[in-house]
């Protein structure tokens, strides 16, 4: 049997010869392994009623697929509220980095989460909407790196549903992200 951290808090990761098993505090909860991730959903649910919160993190710990792509534009604005005497008070821009972040628990027939030629009319949008303009004049309030993700995860989520979270870099060493809770 060998053990790892698990990325969340308490628990810790068990691997025996017939799958896995999560144990978090005083819980033991296994998990089935079936291959490339897939858990059987029913072995879930038993303990679903019982631990809600702790079997939502078992998809997200032990089986969960992510992809990643980056998108790329420039843009000016001016940050509102903050003291006079603030560089990001006045005009200025940035050549900003966009990451869309798509999670599945399982993979498509061919073994995507999605397509990344199916992402392409984000750029499209990021060109037709925010590239070399004035943000304050795009967005519809706060124009900081926390309100364009927010901002682009509201434009992304509809066109894909695996869609999970959004960062916005505004510099090589800043990253702002907006995902659900």
């Amino acid at each position: 049997m060998t053990e790892s951290s698990a990325p969340y808090g308490t628990g810790c990761f068990r691997t025996t010869d017939d799958g896995y098993q999560l144990s978090v505090t005083s819980y033991q909860l296994p998990v089935i392994k079936a291959g490339f991730g897939y858990a059987q959903s029913a072995q879930r649910s038993k303990y679903a009623e019982v631990m809600p919160e702790i079997c939502s993190l078992i998809s997200v710990i032990c089986f969960m697929f992510t992809i990643t792509k980056q998108f790329h534009f420039s843009a000016s604005h001016i940050i509102e509220g903050v003291p006079a005497e603030h560089p990001c008070g006045r005009l200025h821009g940035h050549n900003y980095i966009v990451e869309l972040i798509l999670s599945a628990e399982t993979l498509d027939p061919i073994g995507f989460v999605a397509d990344y030629n199916d992402l392409k009319p984000f750029q499209a949008l990021i060109d037709r909407e925010l590239d070399h303009r004035h943000l304050n004049d795009v967005l519809p309030g706060a124009t900081s790196a926390e309100a364009l993700a927010y901002y682009l995860f509201q434009k992304a989520k509809p066109l894909w549903p695996q869609l999970a979270s959004v960062r916005v870099s505004e510099t090589p060493k800043t990253w702002a992200e907006y995902r659900p809770g």
